[in-house]
């Protein structure tokens, strides 16, 4: 189970202004660049690392909007 801290620094690393994660990258690489940036901030445990994965992947959908968002802030500049 993932406690508050690490949902709100993963949430934090997704709604980064300039964040990297752009709608062309695969689910994949969007999972990969969440753990990695999160494992760079806090020591995680495997079975932390794996339920993040698998929250990670359950929000795709909403990562990929936020990022289209993002996107669209930024070219307003």
């Amino acid at each position: 189970m993932l406690d508050s801290l690490k949902l709100e620094l993963l949430w934090l690393i997704i709604e980064q202004e300039e964040t990297v994660i752009s709608s062309k990258m695969s689910d994949a690489e969007i999972i990969k660049y969440t753990l990695e940036q999160l494992k760079a901030q806090m020591l995680l445990s495997n079975s932390e690392l794996i339920d993040i994965y698998i929250y990670v992947q359950s929000r795709i959908p909403l990562i990929r909007d936020i990022a289209e968002v993002q996107s669209v802030k930024i070219l307003k500049k």
